[in-house]
């Protein structure tokens, strides 16, 4: 409390008062937070609706099996999710423009968020390569699969196997195999494409000449597959023209998230769909009781394994330089990971009755799958941990 001067009649200060701003000089940080506030305020109700409207996507494709469904979702997801960045964004700029300091605690926030957007993304990346089951590295769009169609034409056919069926399963084993050679041939693409984006992002020539060898495995696949039906059918039929090889990839914004992108992709299409391929054919070829098919299942599973390995070796290299953001994209890209397998085997092979002759039952199939699937799980685990 001020008291009062027996000459001037002036109230005396005391000392705490005396040194204290005037209400007048308090010019506005105090509002100015609470501006900024409110835009982090509104970007987190945006970023926790953006991931409902993502996960509640999943079950509606399942359920429904509309893709369409799925595009909407996604776009939906996406726009919220950029909204939300807005929001930051704005928040961010109000504390800058007005010199006032920013809290440890909520430079922490925005580094929660920009990590939980490398998640999110890894999810979506992960939901686009996973939404039909290929044979390793595909070329997809919105995440269907592209393949190449078939035409009366030898020249894939030229490789000479002695096999044979009942008459009654000759024409579904050898259209079951040219849809086998025709994602192999797919995958020749995908692979040139994994060799741009190696190169873009300035990658060592391993990566790089490891990825042009992949694909003439899968040049040397797709003539086996498509011969294999030959012999079982008689058709001289091959890949056609695939003027959707050159589907152009969205070019991303920011090197990291591109980094983040070929992680992902390479790790689900790569070192898990390689993989699964692997394993599966590796079985298949330990029961398969027909010399000419096993001798080329032995030969596509080392393949396979190979590819599944360099898979992870681009995952590894992306990592290391990346960092953290990365390591959020493949956390996020294994918690969006389906549990099960969508499969596209013909209703005729899913009892194993055509494993004799190459083709996978549903059984093998599953079992693979959650093998690969824990497998994943547990070294990326290990991978982001040390990356944290």
């Amino acid at each position: 409390m001020s008291e009062t001067s027996e000459l001037s009649g002036e109230p005396t200060l005391t000392p705490q008062q005396a040194y204290a701003p005037a209400a007048s000089e308090i010019t506005g940080p105090l509002p100015v937070l609470k501006d900024w506030r409110e835009s982090a305020k509104r970007a987190r109700r945006r970023l926790a609706l953006g991931f409902i409207v993502f996960v509640a996507t999943i079950p509606i494709l399942i359920v429904t099996n509309q893709p369409a469904f799925a595009i909407i979702g996604m776009v939906g997801a996406s726009g919220i999710l950029v909204l939300a960045s807005l929001n930051y964004l704005i928040a961010l700029y109000r504390l800058i423009t007005t010199r006032a300091l920013v809290p440890k605690a909520g430079l922490h926030g925005f580094g929660l968020l920009f990590m939980s957007g490398f998640a999110v993304a890894g999810a979506l990346f992960t939901f686009v390569a996973s939404a039909g089951f290929g044979r390793g590295r595909q070329i997809r769009r919105f995440g269907k699969m592209l393949l190449p169609p078939v035409n009366d034409d030898a020249a894939w056919t030229t490789l000479r196997i002695a096999a044979d069926a009942s008459p009654e399963l000759r024409s579904e084993l050898a259209a079951r195999w040219r849809w086998n050679g025709q994602t192999e041939h797919a995958s020749v693409a995908a692979f040139a494409r994994l060799t741009l984006d190696l190169m873009t992002l300035g990658a060592p020539p391993e990566l790089i000449y490891a990825a042009n060898r992949d694909a003439k495995d899968e040049i040397r696949h797709t003539e086996l597959c498509f011969s294999l039906a030959r012999a079982l059918d008689g058709k001289t039929e091959s890949p056609g023209p695939f003027p959707e090889a050159q589907t152009p990839r969205t070019k991303l914004p920011t090197r990291s998230l591109t980094l983040a992108q070929l992680a992902v992709d390479s790790l689900i299409d790569g070192a898990l769909h390689e993989g699964l391929s692997a394993r599966v054919i590796a079985r298949l070829a330990k029961q398969c009781p027909e010399p000419a098919i096993r001798d080329l299942l032995r030969e596509i599973a080392a393949d396979e394994g190979r590819h599944s390995a360099h898979g992870w070796d681009v995952v590894e290299w992306c990592l290391a330089e990346g960092g953290k953001p990365v390591a959020r994209a493949l956390q996020g890209a294994i918690a969006a990971l389906p549990e099960s397998v969508d499969t596209n085997l013909p209703t005729a092979a899913r009892d194993g009755s055509w494993e004799r002759y190459g083709i996978h039952g549903t059984a093998i199939e599953t079992q693979e799958h959650d093998r690969a699937r824990r497998d994943l799980i547990r070294r990326v685990q290990v991978m982001t941990a040390r990356a944290a």
